[in-house]
């Protein structure tokens, strides 16, 4: 028998307007950078006539009120390689797969960085912004290296002795103990690094050799989310953490519902996952050091992806991208219980206005559907879902998922 897992979309009217200047209609997010829960920069594509153009939008009150900025020459795409990250409401890296920029203003220029010891062709992954330092991760025809920059040269150089043979991907993340960097390619090779002062020292990977690794930390905890035997929209998430530096330890299994998209410090003793399959989206929150899981968060259509936490209240994630109608950038106040799509376009016109905001999760008590959770860090997908009174998000999920 199928059942049906559902998020249910309200539309209620918003007490505060969202008001947007200069950025187009049917802007489509395709990624996003916060400093604070007030301070935050979302880069996407528009149409332009017959084109799709790159766009960036600035914020600093939370997401009320948004500005057009300058963008970089960048290709968007469908929005999977572009990324962008701020160590602060100044330093700031944005690159689309292919070309690689930096900022010192906020994003009111930027300059186009020199990459040294790559061969072309080279593809970028992931990029972190530290106050006095850049880092992305190269991939190239021969291998895979991490770089790194002062923000005021915008010249990456090669770290040294951080690299793998081949095209592999790349996490890195910014822990009490250091920036933490996992080049792995599933069944090839898995390497970890650790920056301590000015070295690099290479330790034990979180991750065994078949799992692909997500990165995530806050504070002192250091979080990987091990996935692996992927298959018919679901596949095993063994989540650990590394306290202050000490080896990672087993914390549980996350819900095996979705293919992982991501990865989100929610705090030191919660985190959040993104996954995708069978027609459906889907946002786990584990909570209690993994012990304790809920699936807030289930969404038809395109995958859920760049999550980010800015404290344990704070945070956002993009829904799609370039070239889905239904792209969004999506924020939470509650520490990801419930999810407010950002309509850019819709007071674009009139500041005052009025606007219609997307309340996840939120139904009239009558239609209200019960939330599952699991103590035992397995997912339970039996959900119901009744027919609200307004626009349903159901998906399809069999039992077993």
């Amino acid at each position: 028998m199928t059942l049906l897992a559902c998020s249910v979309l309200v539309f209620v009217p918003r007490a505060d307007a969202v008001t947007s200047r200069d950025v187009p209609d049917r802007f489509a997010p395709a990624a996003t950078a916060w400093t604070s829960p007030s301070s935050g920069w979302v880069v996407g594509a528009a149409p332009c006539g017959s084109r799709s153009c790159p766009v960036l939008a600035r914020t600093v009150d939370g997401g009320r009120s948004w500005w057009r900025t300058t963008v970089p020459e960048l290709a968007v795409r469908a929005g999977e390689a572009v990324r962008i990250a701020f160590a602060n409401p100044s330093v700031g890296v944005l690159t689309d797969g292919t070309r690689l920029h930096v900022t010192h203003d906020g994003g009111h220029t930027w300059q186009a960085a020199a990459v040294e010891g790559a061969v072309p062709p080279v593809r970028f992954g992931a990029v972190v912004a530290e106050p006095d330092r850049l880092y992305a991760v190269v991939v190239g025809s021969s291998q895979t290296r991490l770089h790194t920059a002062s923000p005021d040269v915008a010249r990456f150089t090669p770290a040294p002795g951080v690299r793998v043979p081949g095209a592999a991907d790349g996490e890195v993340a910014v822990a009490a103990d250091g920036l933490h960097v996992v080049l792995a390619a599933v069944h090839r090779v898995n390497r970890h690094w650790v920056e301590v002062g000015h070295r690099w020292v290479s330790t034990a990977p979180p991750c065994p050799m078949g799992a692909a690794t997500e990165l995530a930390a806050t504070g002192s905890s250091l979080f990987a989310l091990c996935s692996s035997d992927p298959g018919m929209g679901r596949m095993t998430k063994m989540l650990k953490v590394s306290q202050a530096g000490a080896a990672f330890r087993s914390l549980g299994e996350a819900p095996r519902a979705g293919i992982t998209t991501g990865l989100a410090a929610v705090s030191p003793s919660a985190v959040a996952v993104t996954a995708v399959g069978r027609g459906a989206a889907w946002l786990h929150l584990g909570r209690e050091h993994g012990t304790r899981w809920s699936s807030p968060l289930v969404l038809g259509g395109p995958p859920l992806r760049e999550p980010l936490f800015t404290n344990p209240g704070h945070g956002a994630l993009v829904r799609g991208g370039p070239g889905w109608a239904t792209a969004r950038l999506l924020l939470t106040s509650d520490g990801g219980t419930t999810w407010l799509p950002v309509d850019f376009s819709s007071a674009a016109t009139d500041p005052g206005h009025q606007t219609q905001g997307w309340v996840p999760m939120t139904p009239s008590t009558s239609d209200r559907q019960p939330r599952t959770e699991n103590t035992r860090g397995r997912h339970d997908p039996r959900r119901t879902c009744h027919p609200p009174p307004v626009q349903t998000g159901c998906t399809s999920a069999s039992p077993s998922a």
